[in-house]
C-alpha cells in the first residue's frame, strides 16, 4: 500500500503535468516530498523559486525555489 504522503506527492506532480503541460515537465520538474500527510488538490507558482499548493482542511503550502527541496506551511486564516 502506498502511503499518504507519497500519494500527496504524486498527485502535486500530477497537477503540475495537468496545468504546465509535458514539455514543462521536460524541462525541469521534479519529484518533491510535500511534507504533508494531507491530500493536496491544486499547485500554482509564477516561477521555480514561487510555488504554492493547497488541499484540504485548509492547507497551503510555498515552495521558495531552496535547495533542498522543502515546502514551508502557511496560515489560511484571514486577517
Amino acid at each position: 500500500m502506498i502511503n499518504r504522503n507519497c500519494m500527496n506527492v504524486v498527485m502535486l506532480c500530477w497537477l503540475m503535468l495537468m496545468f504546465v503541460g509535458i514539455p514543462a515537465a521536460r524541462a525541469g520538474w521534479t519529484l518533491m516530498d510535500s511534507g504533508t500527510k494531507r491530500s493536496l488538490a491544486g499547485v500554482w507558482g509564477s516561477s521555480a523559486g514561487d510555488v504554492f499548493a493547497v488541499g484540504i482542511l485548509g492547507t497551503i503550502l510555498h515552495y521558495d525555489g531552496n535547495p533542498e527541496g522543502t515546502w514551508t506551511a502557511m496560515d489560511n486564516k484571514s486577517s
